[in-house]
Formats: structure tokens, C-alpha cells, sequence
């Protein structure tokens, strides 16, 4: 059996809460940062990059694919329950598998693989919790993020649509963006920022600062929460040779300005040519043959 190549950077099982109809072949609008062009398509299209996952260092290079693929399937169920409560799981085992796809999410971007030796040696102290057979840099940044406090909040409808991107936890410190290391875990002022769908989102700061649980639920909430992921995804684009691309149910949505006025995505980036399709193909086209996810 051949082997994939087409990895998926983030699960389809997350991208369909941004489609318009909550399912993996639903549509969507990807915007490409760089190319600035908003095109339609689906999840099982995207966002995929060739071996993104392949280690040809490993006994069996597809293993961490794999192990994406497999506990996935684990995940997913309470991600889906979370998106739809709009609350955190009751259950301490399903908190524990929300904070490791926090962790999967981030161990998946390119910066954080190279600092992953970086990571000092700590064994959760809810080890027993967690899914068996983590990766020892996984398990490292899942003590990390155990230290923190989360919350899940949902909006209603009428805030507008959240957005998110192929990178979409976001460290941030006031309006600085921080990378993902052990002292930037540890830093007072650093929040996470994870939208969990197109009206559900996650905040995550450091146990004993502020951590406000009246968060107005209304589309300034919405617009800064966007503009968060604008902002990141324009920084990878000028640091990195990743592509960062976001993903919307709507070719628009709330977001703010950097006066922090509320405003639309298109008026804000009136350059952004609007859901024009690559040559030869259409929004309803047969998606690729890719691996099972």
C-alpha cells in the first residue's frame, strides 16, 4: 500500500466547524495571505502540504502521521461537545484530551519543531488522564499548558463569524505575539487564543492572573479575536516560508483596525481579490484522494 503524502496541517475533524454546514465536505472560504486571494473549498481539500508529517529520521517515517491520524479519533468527540455547549467537559479526562490537541496544534508548527529540544523534562502530574504513548515533547508541553486556567466561550449568532487559520494557537501578550517557549508559557501577561469554531472560542492565561470570566459575547469580542489571527497569520508570512492561509465560513467577518475600530475583513484589505478559483477547477470539483482523517 502506498504511503500518503498529502498531510493535513490542521484535522478536518476542527476545520468543519469553520464550514458553513459543520461537516468535513462542507464549504469554506480559504484566504491566502501571500497570494491574496479568497477562494471557496472544503476541509478535505485543506490546508494540506506535501510529507508535512513524513520524519525520514524515524524507524518508520509516517509514524507521527499516524499517530496524528489515531488520536484524532480520540479528540474529536469531545471537541464536537465542546463546540456544542459551548463549555469546557466536565470530565477531567476530556479536559485532559482538549489541552493535548492544544498541544498536537502547536506541535504541528514548523517554529515549534525546532525548539522542542528546548523543552525542559517534566512528567504531568495528570499523566494518568492522558491518552497512552504521548511523544516526550508532547507530554512536556502538555504539563505546560496544564499549569494554565481555560475557558470556553460561544457566541450568539449576531456577534458575526470567527475565523481561524492552518496555525491557529495564538500566544499573545497584549498586542505582542510570543513564541512558544517554556518561559513564554510561563509568562503572566501570555494568553492563548484558539478559536474552536466559527462561534465557539477558548482562552487559556496562567493560574493567579487575571482571568476574567465576563467576556462580552457581542462582535467586538468577535473583531478582536479575528484580528488576533489576521495579525499572526500576516507575521508567519513575513518570518517564515509557511503559507499561512485562514479559514471563514463568509469571504467576510468582523475584525478591527489598528486603532482597534471595529471594521469588516474586506475593508480592511480592500487588495484581497474575492473567491476566484484556481484554472480548471470549481468549488464542487471531487477533492484529491488523500489519507483518513
Amino acid at each position: 500500500m502506498s504511503e500518503p503524502h498529502r498531510h493535513h496541517i490542521v484535522g478536518r475533524f476542527y476545520l468543519k466547524n469553520f464550514t458553513t454546514t459543520g461537516k468535513k465536505g462542507g464549504p469554506f472560504h480559504v484566504i491566502g495571505v501571500r497570494n491574496q486571494i479568497i477562494r471557496p473549498s472544503t476541509p478535505i481539500r485543506e490546508p494540506v502540504v506535501k510529507d508535512f508529517n513524513r520524519d525520514d529520521g524515524l524507524t518508520d517515517p509516517m509514524s507521527v502521521e499516524k499517530y496524528f491520524a489515531n488520536i484524532e479519533g480520540m479528540i474529536a468527540p469531545v471537541l464536537g461537545k465542546t463546540v456544542e455547549c459551548g463549555k469546557l467537559p466536565e470530565s477531567l479526562a476530556s479536559r485532559a484530551r482538549l489541552v493535548v490537541f492544544v498541544a498536537l496544534t502547536i506541535a504541528r508548527l514548523p517554529a515549534f519543531r525546532l525548539r522542542a529540544q528546548d523543552f525542559r523534562p517534566k512528567t504531568s502530574d495528570r499523566a494518568e488522564l492522558l491518552p497512552r504513548g504521548l511523544p516526550p515533547a508532547i507530554e512536556k508541553l502538555v504539563a505546560l499548558l496544564y499549569e494554565r486556567w481555560w475557558r470556553v466561550y460561544k457566541f450568539p449568532v449576531s456577534a458575526g463569524t470567527l475565523v481561524t487559520s492552518d496555525c491557529p494557537a495564538i500566544l499573545t501578550a497584549r498586542s505582542t505575539f510570543l513564541p512558544f517557549t517554556p518561559e513564554n508559557f510561563a509568562a503572566t501577561m501570555g494568553i492563548f487564543v484558539f478559536p474552536l469554531s466559527s462561534d465557539c472560542i477558548m482562552l487559556s492565561g496562567i493560574r493567579g492572573a487575571t482571568s476574567s470570566k465576563n467576556v462580552a459575547l457581542d462582535t467586538l469580542a468577535v473583531a478582536m479575536a479575528n484580528g488576533w489571527q489576521i495579525q499572526a497569520a500576516f507575521s508567519r508570512a513575513e518570518a517564515t516560508g509557511f503559507p499561512p492561509r485562514l479559514f471563514s465560513p463568509l469571504p467576510d467577518f468582523p475584525t478591527i483596525d489598528h486603532r482597534t475600530n471595529l471594521t469588516t475583513f474586506r475593508k480592511l484589505y480592500p487588495e484581497f481579490r474575492g473567491e476566484i478559483l484556481p484554472p480548471n477547477t470549481s468549488a464542487n470539483s471531487a477533492p484529491p484522494r488523500e489519507i483518513s482523517r
